[in-house]
């Protein structure tokens, strides 16, 4: 009774894709479009405005993981931001180096897996298809909230 339904929402969906996705590829271009009528317009000091606002998003970016996130993360796990940093820095690299998240997810997964979080937890964010487990017992992480006022430290 439900499958003409079905049928018709995944063609919607189908066609949502179909639609964002030539959005997607057509954007470079619109944005080019964009700075070269600004530049043509204004000049290139154009462009110095441009890079402060770029810079201004980097510096509130970078203020808010550090002392937003990095309070939050503090006081409830009790662990340093810097420390959790360090940890994923593989995983930042392979995001910075492929500009895309999707590499880095199994590994990122089966960390924070080892830090103590669950498998659905960890893979939240996931596409289906990517989520991996870790096989390491959570009891052994380093990572693991402890009583003690202190964050422990990694091994």
């Amino acid at each position: 009774m439900g499958e003409p339904v079905v049928v018709v929402v995944r063609r919607l969906t189908e066609l949502v894709f179909e639609v964002l996705g030539f959005v997607m590829k057509a954007a470079p271009l619109g944005a080019f479009g964009a700075m070269a009528c600004a530049i043509g317009k204004f000049g290139l000091s154009t462009l110095t405005s441009l890079g402060g606002l770029i810079a201004l998003f980097y510096v509130t970016s970078i203020l808010f993981v550090v002392v937003v996130l990095g309070g939050f993360i503090a006081a409830y796990v009790r662990l340093n931001i810097f420390q959790l940093f360090r940890y994923l820095k593989d995983e930042f690299i392979l995001v910075l180096g492929t500009s895309t998240a999707e590499p880095a997810l199994p590994g990122l997964m089966r960390k924070l897996t080892f830090m103590g979080a669950d498998a659905p937890r960890s893979a939240w964010s996931s596409r289906p298809g990517t989520a991996s487990t870790s096989t390491a017992p959570p009891s052994t992480s380093p990572w693991r909230r402890s009583t003690s006022p202190r964050p422990p430290t990694p091994r």
